[in-house]
């Protein structure tokens, strides 16, 4: 549906803390297994985005699982969300071995994979669901990332009210 353009999306005010804990919860306890550490950092006057809860949970997911694969015992991953003027900006941040820059436009594709994923399941399409649905909201989703220092996987959504309330629910 995504690729068709008919990923049907339920769009409402969603508190952006609930949204990370949501989440977050999910790999908690694959946290705790290989001694990694699962923060959040969020304000706590975070505004509303506007948004299907459980497409943007599963962007969250699907931006999750990978630093669970590259990141080693003793690792951090940080779920971070920030008011940017009218969007918010999610982003998750790793302490796993980064992403060369090469590969930067690549990493959404479907089917890609890094040469550092060999030997990892997968089948190279948890970001390219990510940026689907990010982009069906009306949202942008990018890398930051240096070898060696990590990855920052981020992506905006907007503001509830930001750009109203009258495509509340809507199908792209």
């Amino acid at each position: 549906s995504l690729e068709a353009g008919r990923l049907s999306l339920d769009r409402r005010p969603q508190p952006a803390d609930a949204v990370i804990a949501s989440a977050v919860r999910m790999f908690e306890v694959e946290a705790a297994q290989r001694g990694i550490a699962l923060d959040t950092d969020t304000p706590e006057d975070l505004p509303a985005v506007l948004a299907d809860e459980t497409r943007v949970v599963q962007v969250l997911g699907n931006l999750l699982r990978n630093p669970f694969q590259f990141s080693s015992r003793g690792g951090r991953i940080t779920v971070r969300a920030a008011t940017v003027g009218q969007e918010m900006i999610f982003s998750v941040r790793d302490s796993g071995p980064g992403i060369p820059s090469a590969e930067h436009a690549l990493v959404f594709d479907r089917f890609w994979r890094s040469r550092a994923s060999s030997g990892k399941s997968g089948a190279g399409l948890g970001l390219s669901i990510a940026k689907g649905i990010v982009e069906a909201h009306g949202g942008r989703i990018w890398v930051e990332s240096i070898p060696g220092q990590g990855a920052t996987f981020s992506f905006s959504l907007p503001i509830a009210g930001a750009r109203g309330l009258a495509a509340a629910s809507a199908r792209v």
